[in-house]
């Protein structure tokens, strides 16, 4: 998790269009103005989830749901990594792999696209 901030503290971190729709329907859910996209059109086309967990959170710790969601990526990419050696022990049934964490040094060493 580390690893992502420090990557990403230079520029921040980089957000695609899908990433936009999620945060403008997160803003516009915590102005109550419900699910709605930044252009002001009804948020159809992505799922509903993460916009209801980033408003939640926004609402639980007081951040912009920008920064929510840059910690909240951060964490669910650590314990994707995490998760990830874990399973490939469980399916390896040796210690070749190493400890579950092992595959974060694969992500230190690959580039930021």
């Amino acid at each position: 998790m580390a690893l992502v901030f420090i990557n990403t503290s230079t520029y921040g971190p980089g957000i695609s269009s899908d990433g936009m729709e999620y945060l403008s329907a997160a803003d516009s859910l915590t102005r109550g103005q419900g699910f709605t996209n930044f252009h002001g059109g009804v948020y159809i086309l992505w799922p509903p989830l993460y916009p209801l967990i980033l408003a939640g959170l926004h609402a639980l710790t007081g951040l912009d749901t920008f920064v929510v969601g840059w910690i909240l990526n951060a964490l669910l990419l650590g314990a994707t990594v995490f998760l990830a050696g874990v399973l490939l022990r469980l399916c390896s049934q040796t210690a070749l792999f190493g400890p579950p964490w092992a595959p974060c040094s694969l992500y230190s060493f690959s580039p930021t696209w």
